[in-house]
């Protein structure tokens, strides 16, 4: 299908089921989408992917940034990203930080490139390595949930201490799901403090969710993202392979009690991609 061929406002591609806005960010996602192998590589090296996590690296982290440097880091740019993660289980065969190694390790690649265009993020150390939970997740080994309301609580008093340090634009970056806790989080903080600022959550893994499309809806994968599958512990591989260790894993497949056309069901053709990582 040719972008002529489209409805106004919308991007074709080389996928009849992959359509972008056609917006910046639309038309960006469309350019990658187009990309070569080759390409993709040369755009990661320029965020000097993949590294090592840099928690512990001095001045990658807001905390680990000699204050005068921060402040002037701020006055360049008041954006920090907050990565959100959990502990818990993902296979024998990998760690149970992966979510929050996801986060991290993404946004130390965007404050590498920023940085080196002259305009750095600041990014704060995860404050979730332990999380909020759905409530299925209870129980499962290698998991430590935390309660939503304590968790949410901390993460209000977070966002306070970032603002009054002069962050004004926060931007949770998640990679588990309590998307509901967090959207809460933000809802109460501005009913609390009603303090002006931009504050967001992104699911890093939606907002690029055509890449991780299945082999029926034209992608490469042949399950959806979830905990450990394919796609999650490819990501692994790249970002932190030693801490994955491929003799443990186990190719499985979830299953399913209700009938097709039931809730658990019903919205898989829409719902992209349709677990919780």
């Amino acid at each position: 299908m040719s972008d002529n061929n489209m409805p106004k406002g919308w991007l074709a591609s080389d996928n009849p089921t992959v359509i972008f806005e056609d917006n910046a960010i639309g038309r960006m996602k469309k350019e990658l989408w187009e990309s070569s192998e080759e390409e993709i590589d040369a755009i990661l090296e320029e965020y000097g992917m993949p590294s090592p996590v840099e928690w512990g690296i001095p001045g990658s982290y807001l905390q680990m940034i000699i204050r005068h440097k921060l402040v002037e880091e701020r006055r360049k740019n008041d954006i920090v990203f907050i990565p959100i993660g959990c502990t818990e289980l993902h296979g024998e065969h990998t760690v149970s930080a992966t979510d929050t190694l996801f986060v991290s390790q993404i946004a130390e690649g965007v404050r590498r490139y920023t940085k080196a265009k002259g305009y750095p993020v600041a990014i704060s150390l995860p404050p979730l390595n332990f999380g909020a939970h759905p409530y299925h997740h209870y129980g499962m080994a290698g998991t430590a949930p935390i309660r939503e309301d304590i968790a949410r609580e901390m993460l209000i008093d977070v966002m306070l201490g970032l603002w009054n340090d002069g962050f004004r634009k926060q931007i949770f970056l998640n990679n588990h799901g309590h998307l509901w806790m967090l959207e809460s989080t933000i809802q109460q903080f501005q009913k609390r403090y009603q303090l002006p600022g931009i504050y967001r959550v992104i699911d890093w893994h939606r907002a690029v969710r055509e890449s991780f499309y299945t082999k029926d809806r034209g992608g490469v994968w042949g399950s959806n993202f979830v905990h450990a599958e394919e796609a999650e512990t490819s990501l692994g591989l790249y970002l932190f392979p030693e801490m994955v260790d491929m003799k443990y894993a186990v190719n499985t497949k979830g299953i399913g009690y209700l009938p097709d056309g039931h809730f658990d069901t019903s919205v898989d053709p829409y719902h992209r991609p349709s677990r919780w990582s």
